[in-house]
């Protein structure tokens, strides 16, 4: 998220759960799992965050390992005075702040969480060029199109032109009681020509043609059939 990285150690029950040391080398102390042990010692109510597992080493031998789930996770870094902790609870910040404001949704697909992740970015800082040309990588396209889906995407308009909430929002809206027309007409008399249809509703027949196409016609009938 906001180009942090970190990996799993281990996952429970679909949970992500991370060692000290894992949460230490994120952070990039010199001595991870001793630092993240002094966090925790001075802050015992973590602990809670946690579970403890039973692991096979290489040598067979078993060891006990505590492993921190998301919010324990989150803990430690917020008690570290680390530089990339700072930084974290930025991101973090941020990341409370765009919920908060209704920004922030789940997503529909994985385009729409990266355009997030860029979008709250601070703009024209180097993550942020750097953020939208990994986009344009993922996505296959142009930078230029990147940035494209980036302004649409903040300005809260559809990505391809089109609101996904309104169908018709791509005619003209002294237009779109004539294409209700039209539908209806070939709902209705299936069997009249489109040149008909549009000498009735007052538009040019390739136009209506466009309108009452049969694809058309079948995912627009809900609209008309009451």
């Amino acid at each position: 998220y906001q180009g942090m990285h970190i990996k799993e150690a281990c996952w429970i029950n679909g949970v992500p759960h991370f060692t000290r040391r894992t949460i230490g080398e994120f952070l990039e102390y010199q001595n991870p799992q001793k630092r993240i042990d002094q966090i925790i010692s001075k802050n015992p109510h973590i602990d809670q965050f946690s579970v403890t597992l039973r692991l096979r080493a290489t040598d067979g031998k078993f060891y006990e390992q505590r492993v921190y789930n998301p919010i324990g996770l989150q803990l430690i870094i917020f008690e570290s005075r680390h530089p990339k902790a700072k930084a974290y609870k930025i991101v973090v910040a941020n990341l409370v702040w765009a919920y908060s404001q209704g920004r922030l949704t789940a997503p529909d697909n994985k385009m729409r969480l990266e355009l997030t992740d860029v979008a709250l970015l601070p703009k024209y800082s180097k993550g942020r060029v750097e953020a939208i040309k990994q986009l344009a990588l993922d996505l296959n396209k142009s930078t230029a199109t990147a940035r494209r889906y980036i302004a649409r995407f903040e300005n809260n308009k559809p990505l391809d032109g089109r609101s996904a909430r309104d169908p018709e929002s791509y005619i003209w809206p002294h237009n779109r009681e004539k294409r209700a027309r039209a539908l209806r007409l070939k709902t209705q008399l299936p069997g009249m020509k489109a040149k008909d249809i549009a000498k009735e509703v007052g538009a040019p027949v390739n136009t209506v043609y466009r309108w009452i196409g049969p694809k058309k016609v079948k995912e627009q009938t809900h609209l008309f059939t009451s």
